[in-house]
């Protein structure tokens, strides 16, 4: 709005200028059958139509409610709630150094399909090449699960993040609207609007050390949806490290592919079948099985805080799971 409104102001004062110059004023000039007080009227019904459309205009960028939190934005931008009103979410997410220079460009999409949430992206470079996919996947006969499949090595080119069921799609969510840390504080530092918009500023800081990141949201004011928004990141001492943007897109046709998932459940390749035990001997135990490439990185993924066995028993504890073999089973037992 405020680009709106240095437009009109300057065509206001171009006005008041052009008034204010010349020689003084004459009689109007009339023509056979006209008067001068006719040309008068017809010049100020034109006038009051000139400034009725001006006005109206103007009316399209006008935002009188600028009240908003951040609780707001973060609630009704959650893709758990987007994707309940919508077809889908898609988002273009473009990285830049301080120096504006594109370093990688992240195209991701959300849907719900029969209740179970699916994430679909692909990452490049600036170039567009060494692309890295991502599949987040649930299904009746398949538990919430992200894949990640890295076509530019060899160590690490298959990766599986396992969650307990009530928190797969909470942390799927986690990639476009996060919540706060722990030692995290986010607030709003300005409030303002453009072109029909709310522009909300805020700032994120850090207890434990003093990088933080500003961001920007471009937000409608009617319906709360982030149209835009930019994160800025810098060190303690207020340098510029990187910048990343975001465009949401809203109701585009579903075209995810999961590669990620086809490539680390490949039939072609050696399988390790692979269990997980969550809340092991406890009444609300759950197993979930998968079928991945032998190697696969696998990481568990968790709210609560959780220690690693190989026996059932949680005797034997581990630090990393190993699926070089056949089969393998691992205990998650949380702490709390």
């Amino acid at each position: 709005m405020k680009k709106r409104m240095l437009s009109l102001l300057l065509a206001t004062v171009m006005v008041a200028a052009t008034v204010g110059c010349g020689s003084a004023p004459t009689e109007p000039t009339t023509t056979e059958g006209e008067t001068g007080e006719e040309t008068a009227q017809e010049t100020e019904t034109d006038d009051a139509e000139d400034t009725s459309d001006e006005e109206e205009e103007y009316a399209d960028f006008y935002v009188e409610n600028t009240d908003i939190t951040l609780e707001e934005i973060q609630t009704v931008n959650s893709p758990l709630s987007l994707i309940k009103e919508h077809e889908s979410l898609g988002i273009t997410w473009e990285s830049y150094d301080a120096n504006e220079n594109l370093l990688t460009t992240v195209q991701e999409q959300y849907i719900f399909f029969e209740g179970k949430l699916w994430r679909d992206a692909v990452m490049t470079d600036a170039e567009g090449n060494n692309k890295v996919y991502y599949s987040d996947y649930e299904a009746e006969d398949t538990p919430g699960a992200s894949y990640i499949y890295d076509e530019n090595i060899e160590v690490g080119r298959y990766c599986l993040s396992v969650y307990p069921s009530d928190e797969y799609q909470y942390w799927i969510g986690q990639y476009w609207m996060a919540d706060t840390y722990v030692n995290q504080k986010e607030e709003i530092t300005d409030i303002s609007t453009q072109d029909g918009a709310i522009i909300v500023q805020a700032r994120t800081t850090n207890t434990d050390f003093g990088n933080y990141f500003d961001t920007m949201y471009y937000v409608d004011p009617d319906t709360r949806l982030v149209l835009y928004r930019e994160d800025s990141w810098y060190d303690e001492e207020g340098t510029l490290l990187s910048i990343d943007r975001y465009t949401p897109i809203y109701d585009e046709p579903h075209i995810s592919d999961q590669v990620a998932k086809g490539a680390v459940t490949n039939m072609d390749e050696p399988l390790c079948d692979l269990k997980v035990v969550f809340y092991p001997n406890q009444e609300q135990e759950q197993t979930q099985e998968f079928k991945v490439v032998k190697g696969t990185l696998v990481n568990v993924v968790s709210n609560h805080s959780y220690t690693l066995y190989s026996d059932a028993e949680c005797t034997d504890m581990i630090d990393e799971i190993n699926t070089d073999t056949d089969s393998a089973t691992i205990y998650v037992s949380f702490n709390d």
